[in-house]
């Protein structure tokens, strides 16, 4: 579908940008001119009002004298009445006159004409409870003893401050004549303000209300006269602004047609020459000098591919040659990789070979990984439980019954006169008290063989779930998370190895904030086991005092972290970069997998285990840190723990 620039094609594109380049024209002079006029009408409509208005301002100054001159006399006398006569006489005579007033120095009306109410008294109203009110001269009730100056005001009236009108903008210097614009309501006056004078004194002010209506309705005629002259020019300037806009599009289309369409139009034949293949085709155009370049131009373009369109011809055969000694090279090339593809498939087989030979390599690997895991990890325990089962041991030899053995045999003695054997023997005597320290001894011995049965009972249940784990990781890799206080896992950790931290003599320093967290316990008790004893390990060869300090801090609301830091050997900038490897170790009868599988099992609980050491004999910090809550780990992915595996077994759902 065309475009509507290619629909009208180039005579009429050029059409209308004549067209619009004349309307742009006369819009901008006609604009010029309507604004000229109209700033020519607002200035003399302006003078007209201004003319208005100071006819105004001199009427009311006139008026507004003229009564302050005739009030002095009766201001002198307080002649009321005769005031009142002058201002009705001057509103009645004038109807541009709205309201006139005669007030006092104080500000207070004493006289008025107002027919329309539109007056608005300046001064504040006074209540006449008031004893410090302002006594007006005509009221008969005015109090003798507070005779009126001879400006008309009593002194309490000379205390009252003049009070200024709402809504004027004159002077309040009360000697001089004064104008100004007042509001009443939706009403618009002129106020004249002119000063009454007694002795040289000023006694009061004449105050005349102007209508401005004569004014407001010059300001609306000028604005209708305006606005008449504004269409009529409007009108006028449309109907020449066509005509001219006809007939200079007519003249400009005219010569812009002779002078560029018809250089276009041959410039266009040659382009379809040359699109039909016809390099040959040569302009020949008699306009402007622009053109004519135009017109050479093209010629040495068609020169240019004609020779080019020869060349690429001879390109053309020459690639025709080449093309058939190409496909004869493929030809050979394909016999060649077809030779290659079946000695390829012969090695292939041999490598499937190989990696069938690889894959079982790496399973026994494997099981061999699984077994020195759960060797390592029941080594760890079993260490405590000898421990455990050596103080058992000892506690069964210490019990020796030989002495009362004795005692009943002296009791089957003196069945006879046991209590009087009881009372005068010296023997006899020590019975009860024998049997009050042999009955405690016997608590205390039972107090530790128990002590010592749970931490053995304990150890036995570790084992059983590390070979338990081995076997579900066997079947289906499953953990065991449960809701923890993980300072009471850590310990369990050290009361696993309390057998070799008395044997090394170690002080535990504990810092534990309060964290509790969904983990596999087991697992945990496995790397912080690992951990304990490598520190004790680490600070059995120190002379100095040997501290471990055990800390539990939560990180960010998310994860928690477990640091054990001890006062030992230390570790080598370069070990550290391999302790966690298999395999790796710096103990003479190690067999580095303990922090191997640890790493391991912290990373398969979202974890990680961390070590840190200034160098050699700065003693090391090993960092588990783990989160608070498993990902993808809900409390049905728990596995079963069953009935059998010991008294701290929990069957989760």
């Amino acid at each position: 579908m065309l475009s509507m620039t290619e629909r009208i094609g180039l005579r009429g594109r050029l059409v209308l940008f004549v067209v619009v380049l004349v309307s742009s024209v006369l819009a901008l002079v006609s604009s010029f001119l309507l604004t000229r006029q109209v700033r020519d009408l607002r200035e003399l409509s302006r003078v007209h009002t201004d003319a208005i208005e100071m006819n105004l301002k001199t009427k009311g100054t006139t008026l507004a004298r003229n009564i302050a001159l005739s009030s002095q006399r009766a201001a002198m006398v307080r002649d009321y009445l005769f005031l009142l006569e002058i201002i009705e006489s001057t509103v009645k005579a004038d109807d541009e006159i709205a309201y006139g007033a005669i007030l006092d120095r104080a500000g207070n009306t004493l006289v008025k004409a107002d027919p329309k109410g539109l007056f608005s008294d300046p001064a504040a109203p006074v209540n006449p409870a008031d004893p410090a009110a302002p006594v007006n001269p005509a009221d008969p009730a005015a109090d003798p003893a507070d005779p009126p100056a001879p400006d008309g005001r009593s002194d309490s009236e000379r205390q009252r401050p003049a009070v200024p009108e709402a809504g004027t903008t004159e002077s309040r210097d009360p000697n001089v004549v004064t104008t100004s614009i007042v509001s009443r309501g939706s009403h618009a006056f002129m106020e004249v303000t002119a000063p009454i004078h007694l002795q040289d004194e000023l006694w009061g002010t004449t105050r005349l209300g102007l209508s401005l209506f004569r004014l407001q309705r010059a300001n609306t005629e000028n604005e209708m006269y305006i606005q008449s002259r504004i269409r009529w020019t409007a009108v006028v300037a449309i109907v020449s602004s066509l005509v001219v806009l006809i007939l200079g599009s007519a003249l400009g289309t005219f010569a812009v047609g002779r002078m560029v369409i018809a250089p276009i139009a041959v410039l266009m034949d040659g382009v379809n020459a040359v699109k039909s293949g016809i390099f040959s085709h040569r302009l020949a155009i008699k306009a402007s000098r622009e053109f004519k370049n135009l017109a050479q131009a093209f010629n040495s373009m068609g020169e240019a591919v004609e020779q080019r369109s020869r060349a690429i011809e001879k390109v053309n055969d020459e690639l025709v040659t080449l093309n058939r000694e190409l496909e004869d090279r493929v030809t050979q090339r394909t016999q060649s990789l077809s030779d290659a593809n079946s000695k390829l498939t012969s090695s292939l087989n041999e490598l499937h070979a190989t990696q069938r030979a690889l894959v079982e390599a790496s399973r026994r690997a494997g099981m061999a990984d699984v077994a020195t895991s759960v060797l390592h990890n029941v080594g760890n325990t079993l260490n405590s439980v000898s421990v455990s089962a050596t103080l058992l041991a000892k506690n069964a030899d210490q019990r020796s019954s030989a002495d009362l053995v004795r005692l009943v045999a002296m009791l089957e003695e003196h069945r006879d006169d046991l209590p009087a054997f009881i009372e005068s023997s010296k023997k006899g005597g020590k019975i009860i008290d024998f049997l009050r320290a042999f009955a405690s001894n016997i608590d205390e011995t039972n107090k530790q063989v128990s002590d010592e049965c749970k931490d053995l009972q304990r150890h036995i249940t570790h084992i059983r779930k590390v070979v338990a784990d081995q076997q579900s990781n066997a079947r289906a890799n499953l953990d065991v998370y449960e809701e923890l206080d993980i300072g009471e896992v850590i310990r369990d950790a050290l009361t696993f190895q309390s057998s070799r931290i008395r044997e090394v003599g170690v002080r535990i320093v504990e810092s534990f904030e309060p964290v509790r967290a969904r983990v596999d316990r087991h697992k945990v008790l496995q790397i912080l086991s690992n951990l304990i004893k490598n520190a004790c390990d680490a600070v059995g060869t120190k002379e100095i005092e040997r501290k471990l300090e055990v800390c539990l801090v939560a990180i960010a609301g998310r994860r928690f972290q477990i640091r054990i830091v001890d006062n030992g050997i230390g570790i080598s900038h370069d070990n550290l970069r391999r302790i966690f490897n298999q395999g790796f170790t710096t103990k003479p009868d190690g067999h580095g997998f303990g922090l191997h599988g640890s790493a391991c099992q912290a990373a398969e609980m979202g974890g990680a285990l961390a070590a840190e050491s200034p160098g050699i004999g700065e003693g090391a910090t090993f960092v588990l840190t783990l989160p608070l809550s498993p990902k993808n780990k809900g409390p049905s992915d728990n596995a079963r723990i069953h009935p059998e595996d010991g008294p701290e077994a929990e069957v989760r759902p």
